[in-house]
């Protein structure tokens, strides 16, 4: 049923696009983007995948080397298959490398937790809400603290979790998300404009949390994008151009990572154990 929805979803954007004649805005908005400033934004992507990548290795002992592909080929699937069916390559390759599935599982959680509050706590420093972006950080500090002192056997992962490797996730998790909108920002030169930027790049961020989405995400990304200058009254057909040449431009950076990615990992032995796959404390 989902695949049906998100085909719908995609064939309804492009009839629009097509019919509405912005199909030449969105060529035009690739075209602006020259070598050097693509260049940059891979670059800022790439380091971005990176952060993304050390926040597994901090939580898992396992090779940086191992992860850092399969967070490559995570990212692709996710942006080529609908329902975020590709989440589960996560749990296949952990399962080869012989992690045990209940860290890979609270491994997945934490991360996905921690997505979600650094694209809030992004959106509170951009609009300077210092008092409300402090307040979230002393409420996860204070749900961490409980979670450390509670006797449950399912939480037991959670509870191997140190303070200090707690704060180094929140911090790459922030770091990602920002080198991800610099990047962007930098390559559509959108300095002057970096407020609407911001929000129209959260739009983009949040539209994978739907419960439905087009395929490869297209339609869905493009409304998340275009949906605060709407919002605001202001010009949500330019920012929708400018989210659809964005999207194919993350389609075609994560797509060339997960290549590279999953020509790696299998050339890599996946038989050794690749960690002790114990939380780091």
């Amino acid at each position: 049923m989902k695949w049906i929805i998100g085909s719908l979803i995609t064939a309804v954007f492009i009839y629009f696009v097509i019919s509405s004649g912005i199909l030449d805005d969105i060529l035009n908005a690739l075209k602006s983007v020259d070598q050097s400033r693509l260049l940059a934004g891979f670059l800022l992507y790439l380091a971005s995948q990176i952060a993304r990548a050390l926040r597994w290795w901090l939580l898992l002992s396992v090779r940086f080397d191992w992860v850092l592909c399969v967070s490559f080929v995570n990212v692709m699937l996710n942006n080529l298959l609908p329902a975020r069916i590709g989440e589960l390559s996560w749990f296949y390759f952990a399962k080869k490398a012989k992690i045990e599935l209940s860290a890979s599982l609270w491994v997945f959680f934490i991360a996905r937790g921690f997505d979600l509050l650094s694209v809030v706590f992004f959106v509170l420093v951009v609009f300077e809400k210092e008092f409300f972006s402090m307040a979230l950080l002393v409420f996860s500090l204070v749900v961490f603290v409980f979670i450390k002192k509670l006797r449950v056997s399912a939480l037991e992962f959670l509870r191997k979790i140190s303070l200090k490797t707690y704060i180094g996730v929140f911090v790459l998790s922030v770091a990602s998300l920002l080198l991800k909108f610099i990047g962007f920002v930098l390559v559509f030169n959108l300095w002057l404009e970096f407020k609407e930027a911001s929000m129209s790049f959260v739009g983009g961020e949040l539209s994978s949390i739907l419960p439905f989405h087009g395929l490869m995400g297209i339609g869905t990304f493009e409304a998340g994008f275009a949906l605060p200058a709407a919002v605001r009254g202001q010009e949500a057909l330019r920012w929708l151009s400018i989210g659809s040449a964005y999207h194919f431009i993350l389609l075609s950076f994560s797509l060339f990572l997960g290549l590279v990615g999953a020509l790696y990992l299998r050339k890599l032995d996946v038989s050794y154990n690749v960690g002790s796959a114990n939380a780091k404390y």
